[in-house]
C-alpha cells in the first residue's frame, strides 16, 4: 500500500529523558508506522513506548506499552499481524521479583492511535530469570511464535501462540544450549548489545532462528509445529567466519536465501547468502554457490565509506513484479547513519545516503518500507547540528519510485 509519511528528517519523539529507540514496523493493511522506544521512570526504573506515525503522516501520542510497570521492562519486540493492523509485542520485566517474558497484542486506527484491550499475559517460565524475547507472526499457520532465553535452563527456548487470545498453542521448546554465554545473564539485552543478537526469520509454515554460539559462528535451526514423537527443531546450517560482530537477516522468499549483513573485518559492513533447500519434511541449507564456479561466493563489503560501522539491519521491501530489494542501515557514530539499497545478489542499486551527520549520538538504526516509501528510525541526540532535549527518536522518510 501507498503511505504519506513525513518525507525528510523529522523528531519522531523527543523530551528531556533519554530515550533508546527499540524497533520499527509497518501495520499490514494502512501503513501506519509504528516506533517503539524504551524510556526512564522514577527511581531508576525503565519501561517501554511505542508511537504512532498513522499513513498520512499525522503524529499520535506516546502510548504506554506494558500495562504493569513497577520495576524494570525491558528489550522489547515487535511484530505485525497480516491482514489487520493488529501488532503484538513481547518484552522481559522484573515485576514478578525475576524477569519474565509477557506478550500484549494491539490494535491500530489512524482516529484512536494504539490501543490494547487486554494487559499483557506471561508467556515463559517462572524458573530463574528469562530474558532476550523475540516474536514472529508466520502467515503460513496464521500462529505466532515467540522465543526467549531461559537463564537457569542456559538454553533458547520458544513456544507457538494464538493470535488473537496469545495462549499457547504448543508445549514449549528447547531450540538450543549453543547460545553465547554471555546471553545467559538477567542483565541480557538484546537491543542494547554490540554483537550478540536473535533473528526470527519465517519459512513455510516454520521459523528460522538466527542466533550466536560463538562471536564467529552462527547457528540456523528451523522451528515448525511441535507433534508427538517429534522434534519441532531441524538444524539447517552455521555461518562462520573471524572476527564477526553484530549481525541481523531477513528472508529472500522468491530465492530461498537468507539475508546475512554482519559486522566484520576493520568494522566493515558485509553481506552474504545463505540457501536454503526446501523438500517435504525435509530442510537443508549451505553457503550459497556461485553459478560460475560452483564455490562458495565471498561476503560482499556493503559500505562505501570507510567510517568504522556497527549495528547492521536488512529488511525486505515489498515485492514488485516478482522483485524484492533489500534495505540495509548501519550506524557510523558521529558520521551518520547510512542507508543503501541492494539487489538479491546484495549489487547496490542506489547511491549510499547518509542521515543525520555530525551527530555521535546517531546509533540502532531500523528500517521499513512501504510501496512508495522508505522509512528508517535512529536513536539520535542531535536534529540537523542543533541539540534535542535529551536522546531522542529520530524518523527519515525517502520516497522511491
Amino acid at each position: 500500500m501507498n503511505t504519506n509519511w513525513l518525507n525528510d528528517l523529522n523528531i519522531f519523539y523527543d523530551d528531556s529523558n533519554n530515550e533508546s529507540l527499540r524497533g520499527v514496523l509497518k501495520t499490514d493493511v494502512s501503513g501506519h508506522l509504528i516506533g517503539t522506544y524504551q524510556g526512564p521512570k522514577v527511581s531508576g526504573y525503565t519501561t517501554l513506548y511505542g508511537r504512532l506515525e498513522t499513513k498520512n503522516g499525522a503524529l499520535r501520542p506516546t502510548y504506554l506499552l506494558p500495562a504493569l510497570t513497577q520495576r524494570t521492562q525491558k528489550d522489547v519486540d515487535t511484530t505485525p499481524i497480516q491482514g489487520s493492523d493488529d501488532f503484538v509485542a513481547v518484552w522481559a520485566s522484573n515485576d514478578p521479583g525475576a524477569f519474565r517474558i509477557f506478550a500484549r497484542k494491539y490494535s491500530v486506527s489512524e482516529r484512536q492511535g494504539i490501543g490494547a484491550p487486554y494487559p499483557e499475559i506471561q508467556i515463559s517460565g517462572s524458573n530463574g530469570d528469562y530474558v532476550c524475547p523475540r516474536v514472529i507472526y508466520n502467515p503460513a499457520s496464521c500462529q505466532l511464535f515467540a522465543c526467549w532465553i531461559g537463564v537457569t535452563e542456559r538454553q533458547l527456548q520458544g513456544i507457538w501462540l494464538d493470535k488473537d487470545t496469545l495462549e499457547p498453542t504448543s508445549y514449549p521448546v528447547m531450540i538450543t544450549t549453543a547460545v553465547y554465554p554471555t546471553l545467559f545473564s538477567p542483565g541480557a539485552d538484546l537491543d542494547a548489545s554490540t554483537y550478540e543478537n536473535i533473528v526470527l526469520m519465517n519459512h513455510g509454515d516454520g521459523v528460522i532462528v538466527g542466533v550466536q554460539e560463538t562471536l564467529s559462528k552462527i547457528n540456523f535451526l528451523r522451528v515448525g509445529r511441535p507433534s508427538a514423537g517429534t522434534s519441532p527443531v531441524k538444524p539447517m546450517t552455521s555461518y562462520s567466519q573471524t572476527g564477526m560482530g553484530k549481525f541481523h537477516a531477513t528472508f529472500d522468499t522468491l530465492h530461498n536465501n537468507i539475508m546475512l549483513v554482519y559486522i566484520g573485518t576493520r568494522s566493515y559492513l558485509y553481506g552474504d547468502r545463505v540457501r536454503i533447500f526446501g523438500k517435504a519434511n525435509q530442510y537443508e541449507a549451505e553457503q550459497y554457490q556461485s553459478a560460475q564456479d560452483n564455490q562458495a561466493a565471498s561476503p560482499v563489503q556493503l559500505n562505501n565509506n570507510v567510517y568504522a560501522a556497527s549495528q547492521p539491519y536488512i529488511s525486505a521491501m515489498p515485492a514488485r513484479g516478482g522483485v524484492i530489494d533489500f534495505l540495509v542501515t548501519w550506524s557510523t557514530g558521529y558520521t551518520g547513519i547510512f542507508l543503501n539499497r541492494f539487489d538479491d545478489s546484495f549489487f547496490p542499486l542506489t547511491a549510499e545516503t547518509s542521515i543525520n551527520p555530525g551527530d555521535g549520538g546517531n546509533t540502532f538504526p531500523k528500517v521499513v518500507a512501504s510501496s512508495n516509501q522508505i522509512a528508517v528510525l535512529l536513536q539520535a541526540t542531535r536534529y540537523k547540528g542543533n541539540a534535542l532535549g535529551a536522546q531522542g527518536v529520530l524518523a527519515y522518510v525517502s520516497r522511491y519510485d
